[in-house]
Order: C-alpha cells, then sequence, then structure tokens
C-alpha cells in the first residue's frame, strides 16, 4: 500500500501546485487590500527608512556637542641665524638659542550650558523629518485616489456588462420571435434588419466595454504589483472607507507641519545666546616649558 500512495501523493501535488494560484485569483479583492498593496509598491515608501535613520544620526551629531572637544595645534621653525650674547666672564656661560624652535598647544573645552541651542537645533531636525514624512504620505494620497478612481471604475464597467448581456439577451428573444413572425409572414423583413443592426451595436457596446475594464485592471496592476485579470472578483466597498479617504486629508496636516516649523526656525535664529563653558589650555616650546590654566 506504501507504493500506492507514494505514487498518488506525486501526482497529486503537482495537480495542486497548478491550481493553487488560479484558487488564490479567484479570490475576492477589497477596496482595502488594494490600497494596502499600492503602499507597499510605492517607491517612495522605502525612502521613509532612510529620513529616520538619517534624522537619528544627525541627532546624535547634535548631542555630541556636549562632549568635552581636544583640540590640539603643533609649530615649528627653523632660523639660519640666532642672537648670540659674548661672554661677560669666565664663570658666567649664557645659553645659546636653538635655531630649530617646536610649539605644541593643546586646548580642552566643555560645554555646561548652551542656551537651549542644541534643543532648538533637535527640534529642528524632528520638524523636518516630519515634513519629509507627511510629503510623502501627500503622494501617497494621490496615489491612494488613482486606486479608488480604477477600483470605482472596474466595478462601474462591471456593472454595464452585465446590463448589457442582459440587453442583448432580450434582442436575441425578440429577434428569435421576429424571425419565426417574418416566416409566417406577419412582421416585415426590415423589422428583422433593425433588430439585426442593433445587435451588432450591442456587440460593439459590450467588446468596448470589455477593453475598458481590461484597461483599467491593466492600469491598477500597475499601481498595486499584482496580476489582476478580467475574472477577477472586486467586491463593493464600504461607504465608511470612501469618507475616511477623504476627510484624512494629508495636505492639511502639512499646513500646520510647516506652521510648527517657522515657529521653531525663528526660536533657532535667534542670534544672541547665553553660552557656558569651561576650558583650560596650555602650550610648550622647545626653549622653556609653560601651562596656563
Amino acid at each position: 500500500m506504501k507504493p500506492y500512495f507514494s505514487i498518488l501523493k506525486f501526482r497529486i501535488l503537482p495537480f495542486l501546485l497548478f491550481i493553487l494560484p488560479s484558487i488564490i485569483k479567484s479570490q475576492p479583492v477589497t477596496l482595502e487590500q488594494c490600497h494596502e498593496w499600492s503602499r507597499k509598491n510605492y517607491p517612495l515608501i522605502k525612502n521613509q527608512e532612510h529620513i529616520k535613520l538619517s534624522t537619528k544620526y544627525l541627532n546624535i551629531n547634535a548631542n555630541r556637542a556636549y562632549f568635552p572637544q581636544i583640540n590640539v595645534n603643533g609649530q615649528g621653525a627653523y632660523q639660519s641665524e640666532v642672537t648670540q650674547f659674548p661672554a661677560l666672564s669666565p664663570n658666567i656661560t649664557i645659553p645659546t638659542m636653538s635655531k630649530d624652535q617646536y610649539k605644541l598647544q593643546g586646548e580642552l573645552i566643555q560645554t555646561i550650558f548652551d542656551g537651549g541651542f542644541r534643543t532648538s537645533q533637535i527640534n529642528m531636525l524632528k520638524s523636518h523629518e516630519r515634513m519629509q514624512l507627511k510629503q510623502i504620505e501627500i503622494s501617497m494620497h494621490s496615489v491612494r485616489h488613482q486606486v479608488m478612481d480604477l477600483y470605482f471604475a472596474i466595478l462601474m464597467l462591471e456593472a454595464q456588462l452585465k446590463q448589457q448581456v442582459i440587453h442583448k439577451q432580450n434582442l436575441q428573444n425578440t429577434l428569435d420571435k421576429s424571425i419565426v413572425a417574418l416566416a409566417s409572414g406577419t412582421t416585415y423583413k426590415s423589422s428583422v434588419n433593425e433588430l439585426k443592426a442593433e445587435m451588432i451595436n450591442a456587440d460593439m457596446l459590450e467588446f468596448e466595454t470589455r477593453n475598458n475594464k481590461q484597461a483599467a485592471i491593466e492600469m491598477l496592476n500597475q499601481l498595486t504589483g499584482q496580476t489582476f485579470v478580467a475574472t477577477t472578483k472586486f467586491e463593493e466597498p464600504v461607504s465608511q472607507v470612501t469618507a475616511n479617504l477623504i476627510n484624512n486629508r494629508p495636505e492639511l496636516k502639512m499646513l500646520d507641519l510647516q506652521k510648527q516649523n517657522i515657529v521653531i526656525q525663528k526660536t533657532g535664529s535667534i542670534r544672541f545666546i547665553a553660552y557656558c563653558q569651561r576650558f583650560c589650555n596650555g602650550w610648550l616650546w622647545t626653549a622653556y616649558t609653560q601651562y596656563a590654566f
């Protein structure tokens, strides 16, 4: 029995792999799913993480203003001639200055109070980050509107196709009755020809509607990154979803962020800020050593 089950399993597995994509595609699609797919497929969404990381590193650099700063400078000089003093007596020797001289200077600075300058810089960085992220949301909002327009266009075209199918069935029934009536001599041939012309127009209208629906589906595929087909079932959305999309306008929030950014910039542009620092420095020459604190 085991070999039989192994062969059966080997035959069923490729069949399941073949029909699985069809089962997935046959599942109904909602407007919220399309919005989520379009968001993941939007190229600028990936920039959000880069913006956050950039602001994080800039904040770290701004916080380093309170770290002790050490500055070291060195100088070297060489003179071809130096001042020499004659010997005043045999017992007194005046040292001769060296022709090469070196100077080394060090300075240590520690900021104690910066008058809120560092905090203002950090607030400006955060405000700039929020504005950049909100600008991406504004661009994404226009994409959401495009997705919503295409989604409703597909639903409208599907409804038109259903009406056209019913209209063609009614025309076909009327045409069949007219052909029977023409054979029995109770109607005119011109009436039958008119019905045939209407059937041709109905076929052309249905063909045009199907092409428009396919074009809308392909555009929706471009925005969402999916592979919808003509047989994909699109569910009608809830009215609350569209109402939330209209009320939550990111442009309005962007205006509030711009106002806040102006206030932060005014606070950070004050020229006279009280600073409190402590420092010590020292220097060293080849001729003698001197420290000052």
